[in-house]
């Protein structure tokens, strides 16, 4: 893998073997000699100040792309962030209750109109936590159905109507339908 770190090294050594190829025909075009300290310190001097100013355009180039890139994840994240308030507030404003699973990680998002239907105040972010809910007659029959539509994944589409037991002990009929 190339990294930043090979290139500029790289290049400070192509900058100083030039230099030296270079600087010891031009100061002698000059006058100076080779042996004299001050022609040393001269070309000492040069050879900082070029390799100086090369990193330095060189550091604002990589300073101006990492700073698009920064732009842009500051972009995205923004977005993001909007899309997830709009998904926030439509939960909030709704009668039905939504919910994401993420099967690869096992979680379970639940919107807040959850908890207002069903007055559950804490909402557990994984499915074994619905499936409790679930009343015991129909639990079997739901998760059947649930995971023979997992394994057949050529349905999009799945939905059930059962009952669920709420935080104070009622029961509600619900339709219920997922999306994969």
């Amino acid at each position: 893998m190339y990294k930043p770190s090979n290139k500029i090294i790289s290049i400070y050594l192509v900058i100083g073997i030039l230099w030296i190829l270079v600087s010891d025909r031009s100061f002698a075009y000059f006058g100076f000699n080779g042996d004299s300290i001050l022609f040393q310190t001269l070309k000492g001097i040069g050879f900082i100040v070029a390799s100086g100013a090369l990193f330095w355009v060189m550091l604002r180039r990589y300073e101006n792309k990492n700073q698009k890139y920064l732009n842009r994840l500051k972009n995205i994240t923004e977005e993001l962030t909007l899309s997830n308030n709009r998904y926030t507030v439509v939960t909030k404003a709704t009668n039905n209750i939504i919910w994401d699973w993420d099967f690869k990680k096992g979680k379970v998002i639940w919107g807040e109109s959850l908890t207002r239907i069903f007055g559950y105040p804490e909402l557990e972010n994984h499915s074994t936590w619905w499936t409790n809910k679930i009343h015991p007659e129909d639990k079997e029959r739901v998760a059947k159905r649930f995971d023979k539509f997992i394994e057949t994944s050529n349905k999009e589409k799945w939905s059930d109507e059962y009952r669920i037991i709420t935080e104070s002990g009622d029961i509600r009929h619900i339709y219920d339908r997922g999306y994969i």
